[in-house]
Protein backbone atom coordinates (compact mmCIF):
# COMPACT_ATOMS: atom_id res chain seq x y z
CA UNK A 1 0.00 0.00 0.00
CA UNK A 2 2.83 2.21 0.73
CA UNK A 3 4.47 1.45 -2.41
CA UNK A 4 1.45 2.68 -4.67
CA UNK A 5 0.95 5.61 -2.43
CA UNK A 6 4.27 7.32 -3.43
CA UNK A 7 3.41 6.12 -7.58
CA UNK A 8 0.85 7.64 -7.22
CA UNK A 9 2.19 11.43 -5.82
CA UNK A 10 5.10 10.78 -8.75
CA UNK A 11 2.61 10.48 -11.16
CA UNK A 12 0.51 13.52 -9.73
CA UNK A 13 3.62 15.77 -10.11
CA UNK A 14 4.47 14.78 -13.43
CA UNK A 15 0.95 15.97 -14.54
CA UNK A 16 1.48 18.85 -12.78
CA UNK A 17 4.90 19.63 -14.52
CA UNK A 18 3.51 19.06 -17.87
CA UNK A 19 0.59 21.46 -17.25
CA UNK A 20 2.56 24.27 -15.94
CA UNK A 21 4.68 23.77 -19.53
CA UNK A 22 1.83 23.94 -21.76
CA UNK A 23 0.75 26.98 -19.51
CA UNK A 24 4.00 28.70 -20.08
CA UNK A 25 3.36 27.83 -23.89
CA UNK A 26 0.50 29.35 -23.99
CA UNK A 27 1.76 32.70 -22.53
CA UNK A 28 4.64 33.07 -24.55
CA UNK A 29 2.83 32.84 -27.46
CA UNK A 30 3.84 33.73 -31.58
CA UNK A 31 1.85 36.41 -32.96
CA UNK A 32 2.12 38.40 -36.27
CA UNK A 33 3.07 42.27 -36.32
CA UNK A 34 -0.27 44.19 -38.27
CA UNK A 35 1.39 47.63 -39.64
CA UNK A 36 4.95 48.50 -40.61
CA UNK A 37 7.31 51.02 -39.53
CA UNK A 38 6.19 53.37 -41.94
CA UNK A 39 2.29 52.84 -40.40
CA UNK A 40 3.80 53.60 -37.10
CA UNK A 41 5.54 57.07 -37.84
CA UNK A 42 3.91 60.15 -36.89
CA UNK A 43 0.81 58.55 -35.33
CA UNK A 44 -0.13 59.17 -31.28
CA UNK A 45 1.63 56.97 -29.52
CA UNK A 46 -1.27 55.88 -27.21
CA UNK A 47 -2.58 54.74 -30.48
CA UNK A 48 -0.06 52.62 -31.71
CA UNK A 49 0.19 50.93 -28.28
CA UNK A 50 -2.93 49.55 -27.75
CA UNK A 51 -2.78 48.44 -31.74
CA UNK A 52 0.23 46.44 -30.43
CA UNK A 53 -1.55 45.12 -27.66
CA UNK A 54 -4.48 44.34 -29.71
CA UNK A 55 -1.85 42.17 -31.90
CA UNK A 56 -0.97 40.22 -28.49
CA UNK A 57 2.24 41.86 -27.33
CA UNK A 58 2.62 42.11 -23.62
CA UNK A 59 6.33 43.92 -23.43
CA UNK A 60 5.89 47.60 -24.78
CA UNK A 61 7.42 50.12 -23.38
CA UNK A 62 8.40 54.56 -24.58
CA UNK A 63 10.90 56.30 -24.66
CA UNK A 64 10.24 60.09 -24.96
CA UNK A 65 12.70 62.14 -26.91
CA UNK A 66 12.79 64.99 -25.61
CA UNK A 67 13.10 66.94 -29.00
CA UNK A 68 10.83 69.59 -29.37
CA UNK A 69 10.52 73.56 -28.85
CA UNK A 70 8.00 74.28 -27.31
CA UNK A 71 6.51 76.35 -30.85
CA UNK A 72 6.27 73.18 -32.04
CA UNK A 73 3.90 71.69 -29.80
CA UNK A 74 1.49 70.02 -32.55
CA UNK A 75 4.13 67.51 -32.45
CA UNK A 76 3.95 66.50 -29.18
CA UNK A 77 3.20 62.76 -28.65
CA UNK A 78 4.03 61.34 -32.53
CA UNK A 79 6.13 58.33 -33.01
CA UNK A 80 9.50 58.69 -34.42
CA UNK A 81 10.03 55.34 -34.71
CA UNK A 82 9.11 51.92 -33.01
CA UNK A 83 11.73 48.99 -32.77
CA UNK A 84 11.17 45.10 -31.66
CA UNK A 85 14.19 43.40 -30.49
CA UNK A 86 16.08 46.23 -30.81
CA UNK A 87 15.62 46.50 -34.67
CA UNK A 88 13.80 48.86 -37.06
CA UNK A 89 13.56 45.98 -39.97
CA UNK A 90 10.09 44.90 -40.01
CA UNK A 91 7.04 44.96 -42.05
CA UNK A 92 3.61 43.81 -41.56
CA UNK A 93 2.87 40.09 -41.28
CA UNK A 94 6.39 39.03 -39.92
CA UNK A 95 5.81 37.03 -36.74
CA UNK A 96 7.71 37.71 -33.21
CA UNK A 97 6.72 35.48 -29.64
CA UNK A 98 4.33 37.79 -27.91
CA UNK A 99 7.14 38.98 -25.44
CA UNK A 100 9.09 40.55 -27.87
CA UNK A 101 10.72 43.88 -26.54
CA UNK A 102 8.71 46.86 -27.79
CA UNK A 103 9.69 50.30 -27.70
CA UNK A 104 7.93 52.73 -28.71
CA UNK A 105 9.95 56.44 -29.29
CA UNK A 106 8.00 59.31 -29.95
CA UNK A 107 8.35 63.50 -29.88
CA UNK A 108 7.76 65.15 -26.64
CA UNK A 109 8.91 68.50 -25.47
CA UNK A 110 11.94 68.33 -22.77
CA UNK A 111 10.13 69.88 -19.08
CA UNK A 112 12.31 71.39 -16.48
CA UNK A 113 11.41 72.25 -13.32
CA UNK A 114 12.57 75.93 -11.40
CA UNK A 115 15.23 75.54 -9.02
CA UNK A 116 13.11 77.25 -6.36
CA UNK A 117 9.59 78.77 -5.51
CA UNK A 118 8.67 82.17 -6.04
CA UNK A 119 8.67 82.46 -2.07
CA UNK A 120 11.83 80.58 -1.69
CA UNK A 121 14.24 83.01 -3.19
CA UNK A 122 16.59 84.88 -1.74
CA UNK A 123 16.29 88.28 -2.63
CA UNK A 124 20.08 88.75 -2.11
CA UNK A 125 21.56 86.34 -4.57
CA UNK A 126 23.26 88.13 -7.32
CA UNK A 127 21.76 87.64 -10.58
CA UNK A 128 24.62 85.65 -12.10
CA UNK A 129 24.38 83.30 -9.51
CA UNK A 130 20.15 82.83 -10.03
CA UNK A 131 21.35 82.36 -13.54
CA UNK A 132 23.38 79.51 -13.23
CA UNK A 133 21.05 77.83 -10.74
CA UNK A 134 17.98 78.07 -14.00
CA UNK A 135 20.53 77.10 -16.38
CA UNK A 136 21.82 74.01 -14.31
CA UNK A 137 18.33 72.57 -13.99
CA UNK A 138 17.84 72.83 -17.74
CA UNK A 139 16.30 76.25 -19.06
CA UNK A 140 18.12 77.74 -21.94
CA UNK A 141 16.28 81.04 -22.61
CA UNK A 142 17.74 83.22 -19.66
CA UNK A 143 17.61 87.25 -20.00
CA UNK A 144 18.99 89.49 -17.35
CA UNK A 145 17.78 92.97 -17.11
CA UNK A 146 19.22 95.97 -15.19
CA UNK A 147 17.74 98.13 -12.41
CA UNK A 148 19.82 101.57 -12.95
CA UNK A 149 19.14 102.66 -9.32
CA UNK A 150 21.82 101.84 -7.10
CA UNK A 151 23.80 105.31 -6.33
CA UNK A 152 26.02 104.22 -2.91
CA UNK A 153 25.20 100.55 -2.58
CA UNK A 154 24.95 100.57 1.24
CA UNK A 155 21.82 98.00 1.48
CA UNK A 156 21.53 96.91 -1.82
CA UNK A 157 24.69 95.38 -3.46
CA UNK A 158 25.58 95.46 -7.05
CA UNK A 159 24.02 92.84 -9.14
CA UNK A 160 21.39 91.91 -6.80
CA UNK A 161 18.25 90.26 -8.28
CA UNK A 162 14.93 92.20 -7.80
CA UNK A 163 12.46 89.80 -9.40
CA UNK A 164 12.31 86.69 -11.28
CA UNK A 165 9.80 85.42 -13.73
CA UNK A 166 9.47 82.58 -15.57
CA UNK A 167 6.98 82.83 -18.71
CA UNK A 168 5.88 86.08 -17.74
CA UNK A 169 4.80 85.07 -13.97
CA UNK A 170 6.54 86.01 -10.80
CA UNK A 171 4.58 83.18 -9.49
CA UNK A 172 6.02 79.43 -10.01
CA UNK A 173 6.94 76.46 -7.53
CA UNK A 174 9.54 74.12 -7.98
CA UNK A 175 7.44 71.22 -8.89
CA UNK A 176 5.84 73.17 -11.46
CA UNK A 177 6.94 71.60 -15.24
CA UNK A 178 7.91 74.54 -18.03
CA UNK A 179 9.30 73.66 -21.43
CA UNK A 180 12.73 74.25 -21.58
CA UNK A 181 12.72 77.02 -23.80
CA UNK A 182 10.23 79.09 -21.43
CA UNK A 183 11.57 82.57 -21.02
CA UNK A 184 13.18 83.16 -17.64
CA UNK A 185 13.54 86.96 -16.90
CA UNK A 186 15.72 88.19 -14.35
CA UNK A 187 15.85 91.97 -12.98
CA UNK A 188 18.74 93.04 -10.92
CA UNK A 189 20.01 96.22 -9.14
CA UNK A 190 23.04 97.88 -10.53
CA UNK A 191 24.63 101.28 -10.06
CA UNK A 192 23.63 104.31 -13.01
CA UNK A 193 25.94 104.92 -15.65
CA UNK A 194 28.34 107.44 -14.58
CA UNK A 195 28.83 110.07 -17.38
CA UNK A 196 32.60 111.30 -18.51
CA UNK A 197 33.14 114.65 -19.06
CA UNK A 198 36.11 114.22 -20.82
CA UNK A 199 35.83 115.84 -24.35
CA UNK A 200 38.17 112.88 -25.76
CA UNK A 201 36.61 110.28 -23.78
CA UNK A 202 33.10 110.99 -25.45
CA UNK A 203 34.67 110.89 -28.91
CA UNK A 204 35.97 107.62 -28.33
CA UNK A 205 32.67 106.34 -27.21
CA UNK A 206 30.76 108.15 -29.76
CA UNK A 207 33.29 106.23 -32.35
CA UNK A 208 32.75 103.58 -30.53
CA UNK A 209 29.08 103.57 -30.63
CA UNK A 210 29.10 104.11 -34.16
CA UNK A 211 31.23 100.81 -34.96
CA UNK A 212 28.61 98.83 -32.75
CA UNK A 213 25.80 100.39 -34.27
CA UNK A 214 27.61 99.85 -37.67
CA UNK A 215 27.71 96.44 -36.73
CA UNK A 216 24.77 95.64 -36.02
CA UNK A 217 22.51 96.94 -38.96
CA UNK A 218 20.72 94.54 -40.74
CA UNK A 219 22.00 94.23 -44.40
CA UNK A 220 20.07 94.93 -47.22
CA UNK A 221 20.23 95.34 -51.16
CA UNK A 222 19.27 99.13 -49.98
CA UNK A 223 22.30 99.82 -47.81
CA UNK A 224 24.81 97.60 -49.18
CA UNK A 225 25.87 97.35 -52.93
CA UNK A 226 27.90 93.83 -52.62
CA UNK A 227 25.22 92.37 -51.14
CA UNK A 228 22.78 93.71 -54.06
CA UNK A 229 25.62 92.37 -56.63
CA UNK A 230 25.92 89.14 -55.56
CA UNK A 231 22.22 88.24 -55.22
CA UNK A 232 21.91 89.60 -58.97
CA UNK A 233 24.48 87.49 -60.15
CA UNK A 234 23.73 85.22 -62.97
CA UNK A 235 26.15 81.68 -63.17
CA UNK A 236 28.72 80.16 -60.57
CA UNK A 237 30.67 83.06 -59.33
CA UNK A 238 32.10 81.15 -56.24
CA UNK A 239 34.75 83.91 -56.07
CA UNK A 240 32.67 86.64 -55.42
CA UNK A 241 30.20 84.63 -53.25
CA UNK A 242 33.79 83.55 -50.99
CA UNK A 243 34.80 87.36 -50.83
CA UNK A 244 31.59 88.20 -49.88
CA UNK A 245 31.17 85.74 -47.07
CA UNK A 246 34.79 86.51 -45.61
CA UNK A 247 33.89 89.98 -45.36
CA UNK A 248 30.81 89.38 -43.89
CA UNK A 249 30.84 86.58 -41.82
CA UNK A 250 28.50 87.12 -38.61
CA UNK A 251 26.58 90.17 -40.24
CA UNK A 252 23.18 89.90 -40.45
CA UNK A 253 21.66 90.17 -44.15
CA UNK A 254 18.18 90.33 -44.86
CA UNK A 255 16.45 90.01 -48.47
CA UNK A 256 13.81 88.68 -50.89
CA UNK A 257 14.14 84.76 -51.60
CA UNK A 258 12.57 81.17 -52.53
CA UNK A 259 12.83 78.21 -51.02
CA UNK A 260 14.05 75.92 -54.23
CA UNK A 261 14.53 72.67 -52.16
CA UNK A 262 13.30 71.27 -48.42
CA UNK A 263 14.31 67.85 -47.04
CA UNK A 264 14.24 66.07 -43.61
CA UNK A 265 18.16 66.49 -41.85
CA UNK A 266 19.27 63.10 -41.53
CA UNK A 267 17.16 60.69 -39.49
CA UNK A 268 14.85 63.15 -37.99
CA UNK A 269 11.65 63.55 -38.81
CA UNK A 270 11.30 67.79 -37.48
CA UNK A 271 14.99 68.84 -38.66
CA UNK A 272 15.11 70.46 -41.67
CA UNK A 273 17.93 71.07 -44.74
CA UNK A 274 16.58 74.06 -46.84
CA UNK A 275 18.04 75.13 -50.23
CA UNK A 276 16.78 78.86 -50.63
CA UNK A 277 18.22 81.97 -53.75
CA UNK A 278 17.04 84.77 -54.55
CA UNK A 279 14.26 86.71 -55.89
CA UNK A 280 10.97 85.08 -56.82
CA UNK A 281 10.43 81.48 -57.26
CA UNK A 282 10.93 79.96 -60.86
CA UNK A 283 12.11 76.16 -61.27
CA UNK A 284 13.97 76.98 -64.65
CA UNK A 285 15.95 79.83 -63.76
CA UNK A 286 17.84 81.03 -60.49
CA UNK A 287 20.04 84.41 -59.90
CA UNK A 288 23.05 84.76 -57.16
CA UNK A 289 24.33 81.79 -54.92
CA UNK A 290 22.14 78.52 -53.37
CA UNK A 291 22.07 79.50 -49.77
CA UNK A 292 21.58 77.04 -47.02
CA UNK A 293 19.91 76.19 -43.97
CA UNK A 294 21.59 72.81 -42.69
CA UNK A 295 20.13 70.88 -40.10
CA UNK A 296 17.32 73.75 -38.39
CA UNK A 297 13.57 73.63 -37.13
CA UNK A 298 11.05 75.46 -37.49
CA UNK A 299 11.83 77.04 -33.78
CA UNK A 300 15.08 78.05 -35.52
CA UNK A 301 13.62 80.00 -38.75
CA UNK A 302 10.79 81.74 -36.68
CA UNK A 303 8.24 80.48 -39.05
CA UNK A 304 4.65 82.37 -39.06
CA UNK A 305 2.83 79.69 -41.11
CA UNK A 306 4.32 76.84 -43.30
CA UNK A 307 7.56 75.70 -45.39
CA UNK A 308 6.79 74.21 -48.54
CA UNK A 309 9.25 74.27 -52.06
CA UNK A 310 8.17 77.49 -54.01
CA UNK A 311 7.21 79.21 -51.40
CA UNK A 312 8.53 83.21 -51.94
CA UNK A 313 9.43 84.03 -48.25
CA UNK A 314 11.85 87.08 -47.12
CA UNK A 315 14.89 85.86 -45.01
CA UNK A 316 16.94 87.44 -42.61
CA UNK A 317 19.81 85.28 -41.24
CA UNK A 318 23.42 85.47 -40.38
CA UNK A 319 26.79 84.88 -42.69
CA UNK A 320 28.41 81.89 -41.94
CA UNK A 321 30.69 80.74 -45.13
CA UNK A 322 30.75 79.95 -48.53
CA UNK A 323 32.04 76.61 -49.18
CA UNK A 324 34.12 76.10 -52.56
CA UNK A 325 34.30 72.41 -52.63
CA UNK A 326 30.05 72.38 -52.28
CA UNK A 327 29.18 75.67 -54.44
CA UNK A 328 27.02 76.67 -51.20
CA UNK A 329 26.33 79.61 -49.42
CA UNK A 330 25.53 78.88 -45.65
CA UNK A 331 23.33 80.73 -43.49
CA UNK A 332 22.15 80.65 -39.80
CA UNK A 333 18.12 81.62 -40.07
CA UNK A 334 16.98 84.55 -37.82
CA UNK A 335 13.62 84.31 -39.35
CA UNK A 336 11.69 83.32 -42.74
CA UNK A 337 8.26 85.08 -43.74
CA UNK A 338 5.74 85.83 -46.10
CA UNK A 339 5.83 88.16 -48.51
Amino acid sequence: MKRCGLGFIVIMLVISMLVGCGNDEEQVAATEVTLSQDDFVNKDYYDIWDILEMDGFTNIDTIALDDLYSAEEEQEGLVSKVTINGSEEYKTGNVYMSDAEIMIYYHNIKMVCPPFSFDERDETQLYDNVKEQFESVGFTNIKCEPIYDLIFGWLTEDGEIESVTIGGSEEFDEYDSYAFDTEVLITYHTFLEEENDSEQDNKETGAESEIVTEQNEILTVENCSELANILSMKGELETAYKEFAEKYEGRIIAFEGRVDYLTNHGDYKTRYDVLLSAGDYDPDHQIGPSFKFEDVNTYDMDLETDIYVGKNVYIIAVVEEFDMNSGLFYLDPVSVSNR
